[in-house]
Formats: C-alpha cells, structure tokens, sequence
C-alpha cells in the first residue's frame, strides 16, 4: 500500500476542509503528531484499513479517494461538503439582508477582498473548481453589500457593517 501517497491525500483533503492538523487530530481521537506522521509519509508501513475509513469519514470523503490515485478525477470537482458550504453561506441572514451578525468583526480590507476576487476569477476561468468551492463560502460572507444608493458604476468602500435598527 503506498502510504506516502495516502498522507499526501490525506494532507490535500484536510486543506481542501480548511481543517488544522490539531482539529483533525482531534476528530481522528489522536495526538497532532499523530496526524504529522502520516501526512509525511512516515507511519506504518501497512496502516489499518480502519484508520484510514475513519480518516475519509472525520474528511467527509470517500474512502477510495484515499487509497486510489486513479479517483483524483473527482477531486478537481467541487462536492457535497463544499457545496453544502455554500448553501449555507448563501442562507445565512447577515448575507441575505446585507446586516452584520452581532458582535461580527470589520470586514478585510478592499485591497484583500480585490485579490480573493481576482483568485477566484482565475481559478474559474482556468476551471480549477475545487478552489471555488473553499472560496465561495469566504467571498460571500467577507463581502459586504453596497449602500442602497450604490450603484454598479459607482466606487464605494465598505469600512464596516451597516447594522440596520
């Protein structure tokens, strides 16, 4: 079994989560070293089929996307985890009305919000698909809405969150 190859999986699949190595750890029901051994290449030599279904279900993936090299085709494609991400960006209330939740923090600054965007724009063009689907859920919930007098033609910039009474 090519263990290398499932720790690169396993380390592409958690990125693509945007989990940490210590919340993994912590959803696998191991130490954080534990997790570093197997990202880089240097666990068992024949890790238990077990760990490894436990690892594509704590990833929320399927298991031959650990074990096979052949199913990365899939993996280019935006899926169930991330669309569902974005459906619940796209239901969260602050989106819909523009408001902020309480207690939200000041959005990032424009020029940073203008890079994600462009990103986001590349990665579609060039049809990298799976980015979109981290990306989406961020861009919509960092993006303020305009003012209502805002129109697509004028410049405004948003410093913080309207609050509506």
């Amino acid at each position: 079994m090519d263990t290398q190859g499932i720790g690169r999986r396993i380390t592409y699949w958690r990125s693509r989560r945007r989990t940490t190595q210590e919340h993994f750890a912590a959803l696998m029901g191991q130490s954080v070293r534990w997790v570093e051994d197997p990202e880089g290449g240097r666990r068992q030599r024949d890790p238990r089929l077990s760990v490894i279904e436990r690892a594509a279900d704590a990833l929320g993936i399927d298991l031959t996307l650990l074990l096979s090299d052949n199913a990365t085709g899939r993996a280019g494609c935006v899926d169930a985890t991330e669309i569902a991400a974005i459906r619940r960006a796209l239901q969260r209330h602050d989106i819909i009305t523009g408001t902020c939740a309480p207690g939200a923090a000041d959005p990032p600054p424009l020029t940073a919000l203008r890079r994600a965007v462009r990103y986001a724009h590349t990665a579609f063009q060039v049809g990298h698909f799976a980015s979109l689907g981290r990306l989406v859920p961020e861009l919509l919930a960092d993006t303020p809405a305009p003012p209502p007098a805002a129109t697509a033609t004028s410049s405004w910039l948003p410093s913080r969150c309207s609050r509506r009474p």
